[in-house]
């Protein structure tokens, strides 16, 4: 959480969905809170992972639980290993609170 209350208005932010509609809101929202972050969108985990890659530092990574290419929780488990400094916010319609508890567990924000 603390990862939050440390970054600028000027922070990197990717939002990941599969869902081009949901992935311009979630921009625009975000746009209105924050006017001087720069943002990037991705539509499947290659996206994510290429941006990641080219695009530093991220400072926050929106990311659905059922994003296209994330085929399991331990790759988003080693995503939040290996990008410590990037606060990861899974973003779902999912309720079931077995798989919220196993996403959670992860280690996402």
């Amino acid at each position: 959480m603390g990862k939050f209350l440390n970054f600028d208005m000027s922070c990197r932010i990717i939002v990941a969905d599969e869902h081009a509609l949901y992935r311009e809101g979630m921009i625009g929202l975000l746009k209105c809170l924050m006017p001087e972050a720069k943002m990037r969108q991705a539509g499947n985990l290659e996206e994510v992972c290429v941006l990641l890659e080219n695009w530093q530092p991220v400072t926050m990574l929106f990311i659905e639980v059922v994003l296209p290419g994330l085929c399991s929780l331990k790759v988003l488990e080693r995503l939040c290993k290996e990008r410590a400094s990037t606060a990861i916010v899974v973003v779902s319609a999912i309720d079931d609170g077995v798989v919220i508890s196993r996403v959670m567990e992860t280690g996402v924000n």
